[in-house]
């Protein structure tokens, strides 16, 4: 299994803004379930072409995942990594922004399998697997990791 930049908790500054958000979300989530938030935030020149289309959701969250996303750390620590018994590759970007990277290591440690593999890029950000610069060398590790598994 490999989890590129996994949604383990919140990185800090978003986690500010969806506390504040959060008792509104409550309401919406009654009133408009589906109503969304526009969440901004800065990205990299050249995810632009991908942020300004009109299909593209990524900024956006609604009432109630905003509601879930607080719950998220405890099921995953709790429900979840104590069920994984697949070897586990973790890649993660050290300028990332979106999700918190101390956490995400934090339930690396605390996986009851011995075959776990955690690897940190430096200067990529959450989108490393779009970013040109990362999406082949991430996709070679991981492939190379998994074909040690395989063989």
């Amino acid at each position: 299994m490999t989890l590129i930049t996994p949604f383990v908790a919140l990185a800090e500054e978003r986690q500010v803004l969806f506390d504040k958000l959060r008792p509104f979300a409550k309401v919406m989530s009654w009133i408009a379930p589906n109503y969304s938030f526009t969440i901004k935030d800065p990205h990299p020149t050249w995810l632009n072409h991908w942020r300004e289309d009109p299909l593209e959701q990524g900024h956006k969250v609604n009432a109630s995942n905003l509601l879930t996303a607080a719950s998220v750390s405890d099921f995953l620590f709790t429900e979840i990594g104590p069920k994984i018994k697949t070897p586990l590759l973790l890649i993660l970007g050290s300028k990332e922004q979106v999700v918190c990277n101390a956490t995400a290591k934090a339930f690396f440690q605390t996986l009851p399998i011995a075959d776990k593999s955690m690897l940190e890029f430096k200067d990529a950000d959450h989108m490393i697997i779009n970013d040109k610069e990362f999406a082949s060398l991430v996709i070679k590790e991981a492939v190379s990791w998994q074909n040690m598994r395989l063989l």
